[in-house]
């Protein structure tokens, strides 16, 4: 019951980070558009990308368009099926093929369980979290991943996070693992890279009193090597582990950060 649970918040945080990226929403959203927005260098050395959108205007243009495509509609016409009426089944020929399907089934199981080994308690797909913080450099970044066991020794994790620096972000990460024994207690090292975006809007009217949103968007892209020891408890594995982030937005590349984290695999 518990590990039902612990799936469960792990599920409920994934889909919670999934929808908060913002340039996620903006590629499925009928309403928002990731198009539009212009590069602008800061005086820090980033990147920043603006866009501008008259609201209003883009509301009565929907409204135009829904009307046209209302008054554009022919009128549907109903549609008669014939339906035919079923014939009395064959009650001797269904109990014969009865028969014949239950001495198959029979046969079938005595040669699994002769021939085929026992299957196997391992799933290659797990659910995870971690947590990695560090009081110096100011970063946090946890999240939620799915793992894929290729083997006993490599091991692939996708998932999605935040990453809380000099910015909020929002994203998806991914890390390769390599374990370098298959024992209880084993070191192990990966590597690993983040994809997220910060996006802050505000709103206005223009003198027409229509309403103007502006949006500011910043994207963060960090590679990182990792190490780190793997417990095995109770079927579930529990890494700790060290990280040392470069941090990169387009041209500007900050100082990496080096923190520690804790992960647990169910």
């Amino acid at each position: 019951m518990k590990k039902t649970w612990l799936s469960t918040l792990n599920l409920l945080f994934y889909v919670g980070i999934l929808s908060g990226c913002s340039t996620a929403m903006e590629m499925t959203s009928s309403n928002d558009s990731a198009l539009g927005y212009t590069p602008i260098k800061t005086s820090e050395g980033a990147t920043k990308y603006v866009r501008q959108r008259n609201l209003s205007q883009e509301r009565r243009r929907q409204l135009l368009y829904d009307s046209f495509l209302q008054t554009s509609r022919p009128p549907l016409q109903p549609i008669k099926a014939e339906v035919e009426k079923p014939s009395a089944p064959d009650t001797a020929k269904l109990k014969a093929e009865d028969q014949n399907a239950n001495n198959e089934t029979n046969n079938g199981a005595d040669k699994i369980s002769m021939k085929s080994p026992p299957p196997s308690i391992h799933s290659p797909l797990n659910l995870s979290t971690f947590l990695a913080a560090s009081s110096q450099s100011k970063v946090t970044h946890m999240g939620v991943a799915i793992d894929i066991d290729k083997n006993d020794s490599l091991q692939f994790s996708l998932g999605v996070s935040f990453f809380d620096s000099d910015k909020f972000y929002l994203g998806f990460d991914g890390i390769a693992r390599l374990q370098l024994f298959n024992t209880f207690i084993s070191p192990y090292i990966g590597a690993g890279v983040y994809l997220g975006d910060s996006k802050k809007c505000q709103y206005s009217y223009d003198y027409f009193g229509d309403q103007i949103e502006t949006c500011e968007k910043y994207f963060l892209s960090t590679l990182y090597p990792e190490v780190g020891m793997k417990f095995r408890v109770n079927q579930n594995d529990i890494l700790i582990f060290y990280r040392g982030y470069s941090q990169i937005d387009q041209s500007y590349r900050d100082k990496a950060s080096e923190i520690y984290g804790v992960g647990v695999t169910f």
